[in-house]
């Protein structure tokens, strides 16, 4: 079933969907707020089918706790970061300044700095010699890890399936985007 952009009752599609009695549910979105209605929406229609949310939005704790029980079951993906596995340098001295945990969101736009202050060296290239500088470097390490560079300039971090059980993210499997399929 598909929707409006910017949608926020999803009942007559969610309904449409359970009189299928389909085994799983993709949810596909863009925004939080579409994410956090859908979840919701089809815990309180009663679908049972197992939910799939794969945009990583669910993994950031914001969502994952204005969602309470309903996010309960549900399977999404995450990074390492978010799993605590990397970034722990990063992690401790954000919560020495701010007292708080970071979002994922501040580490991303650290290493987005990090990584154009490695390729620059202080200098203040044009766009495309930064393109090329960065490229030059072929991976980076990342508060996610080591991260490939590759040649089309994607910058793919690991990506990890998991599943909400007791408000947790528990990890089910890894997908590694050095693994052509």
């Amino acid at each position: 079933e598909s929707f409006k952009p910017g949608s926020t009752d999803f009942r007559s599609e969610l309904t449409k969907i359970k009189s299928k009695n389909p085994e799983v549910l993709m949810i596909i979105a863009s925004t939080p707020n579409e994410i956090s209605n859908m979840i919701k929406q089809a815990k309180e229609l009663g679908i049972e089918s197992e939910i799939f949310e794969p945009s990583t939005l669910l993994s950031l704790d914001f969502i994952s706790n204005s969602l309470g029980e309903s996010a309960e079951g549900i399977h999404t993906l995450t990074f390492d970061f978010n799993l605590r596995k990397t970034g722990q340098d990063f992690r401790t001295k954000y919560i020495s300044k701010y007292k708080k945990e970071p979002e994922f969101s501040a580490a991303l736009w650290y290493d987005a700095i990090m990584l154009i202050s490695k390729a620059s060296k202080g200098k203040k290239p044009t766009g495309e010699e930064l393109f090329s500088k960065i490229l030059s470097l072929k991976s980076f390490e990342s508060t996610n890890g080591n991260l490939e560079i590759k040649s089309n300039r994607e910058i793919n971090p690991r990506l990890t399936s998991v599943q909400v059980v007791n408000g947790q993210l528990i990890e089910n499997f890894s997908i590694n985007p050095k693994k052509q399929f």
